[in-house]
């Protein structure tokens, strides 16, 4: 069957500093709202698809049954229109993980992922408590999906609370953590072909360098991994990072961009994504020229120095603020993602969020809002969770509030749902 969500790669584009924002009727779905019984509630993280197009994604939390951190499940189209919720694995009193995140899909449809806390029964003493984090991976048998423990992180050499979740073609894993050798620098972890785990990079406690990895790394045809730090580079205000491998499995890293807190922001959070000339695209929740975040283009040149050029800077107000998620781009070289904050301000202090497109032409860059969440039953503030685009150009993703709100969540802004926007790669055109 043909992925409807394959991956794309769009042609390079023209780059300015500016431009202003428009807003387009795009309707939003609510696949399902969170809060009912054993569902969990507060899907914090953003959805992955198979290539039957359905969904996967996790919660943060779960009311029941007693003692659950958390749970992954999995959304399926039906033919009569709804979605159906089935909940893959619950997290149960933090022994094989707490507070599920980011998830990976392998080509024979295995599940891998990440959780920022549990397994609390050794490492450094700052994962006494919670644990550091854990990496597993799920597969479907005849009886139903087995949970399968990778590596239990320790806080030490591997680093703690992994940042996102990375595989290779190869079926290796990546996983950016914090907090190695008990110190605020943070580790690239490897698990070679989901048996063998090294620590194959350990950030310097420099400012030169990155120095907090934060989102999952990405993957260029030569194998080389590129990422955000939200601290440390040459300004000390994060920077964008390529660790190269060489023959005796080691790893050089090059910063390539270091951020000043000017008109190009600071603390990079979020994945970035490559058009099909090898230019890079991310986010930066912070700074600017209204200090609301913006989106970025880093461009190579010959000689290897790396050019930034400031896309779209975010006013903060029905345009967006705090766009910490990464990007998503499309065959036609346009730029989705999500604000956490910003848009309607009726029910929500800041806003409750958008889902916006900036969109390239001979004259700059325009910003689109395909959707302002009202922060009642349609959702409000998509945290960490971008947006996923199929070939029909609909995008899918959470918020990690709103929908039901009087679910078994302890949020009184509601459980958090998951969402489409339908057609939202066609919606200006």
């Amino acid at each position: 069957m043909k992925n409807k969500f394959s991956q794309v790669f769009p042609a390079a584009v023209l780059a300015v500093t500016f431009a202003l924002a428009t807003t387009a009727f795009a309707q939003e779905k609510v696949l399902h709202a969170f809060g009912s019984g054993t569902d969990g509630f507060s899907p914090a993280y953003g959805l992955i698809a198979d290539a039957a197009g359905n969904l996967y994604g996790t919660t943060q939390a779960s009311a029941a049954p007693t003692g659950s951190y958390g749970l992954i499940f999995k959304l399926t189209p039906t033919a009569s229109g709804p979605w159906k919720e089935t909940i893959l694995y619950h997290f149960l009193a933090g022994k094989d993980g707490m507070h599920p995140a980011q998830l990976a899909l392998d080509s024979a449809g295995n599940l891998y992922g990440v959780a920022s806390g549990g397994k609390p029964t050794r490492g450094t003493p700052s994962c006494i408590a919670n644990g550091c984090g854990t990496l597993f991976k799920l597969f479907s048998t005849s009886s139903g999906w087995r949970f399968n423990l990778l590596h239990a992180f320790t806080g030490v050499e591997d680093g703690k609370s992994p940042q996102g979740i990375t595989l290779d073609a190869s079926g290796n894993i990546f996983v950016p953590t914090v907090g190695s050798r008990g110190i605020n620098n943070g580790a690239i972890f490897e698990m070679v072909g989901g048996t063998t785990g090294r620590t194959i990079y350990t950030f310097p406690t420099i400012t030169q360098t990155g120095l907090t990895p934060s989102g999952a790394v990405l993957i260029d045809a030569a194998g080389n991994l590129y990422g955000n730090s939200n601290t440390g580079g040459a300004n000390t205000f994060g920077a964008v990072y390529k660790l190269t491998p060489s023959s005796g499995g080691q790893w050089t890293e090059t910063t390539i961009y270091s951020f000043t807190a000017g008109t190009d922001g600071q603390d990079p959070l979020g994945n970035l994504a490559f058009d099909s000339s090898g230019n890079l695209y991310g986010a930066v929740p912070y700074g600017g020229f209204a200090s609301a975040g913006l989106i970025f283009e880093l461009t190579p040149g010959s000689d290897g120095v790396w050019t930034e050029t400031t896309l779209y800077t975010f006013t903060g107000a029905q345009d967006g603020l705090t766009p910490g998620a990464g990007v998503t781009l499309d065959t036609a070289g346009n730029v989705y993602g999500t604000t956490e904050d910003g848009g309607n301000a009726t029910n929500c202090i800041l806003g409750c969020g958008v889902v916006f497109e900036l969109t390239p032409s001979s004259s700059g860059w325009a910003e689109t809002v395909l959707y302002t969440f009202i922060g009642t039953s349609d959702g409000r503030n998509p945290f960490h969770s971008g947006v996923v685009l199929d070939q029909s150009g609909n995008a899918y993703g959470t918020t990690v509030d709103g929908g039901n709100l009087s679910g078994n969540c302890a949020s009184i802004h509601g459980c958090g749902v998951a969402f489409e926007i339908p057609k939202a790669a066609s919606a200006v055109k």
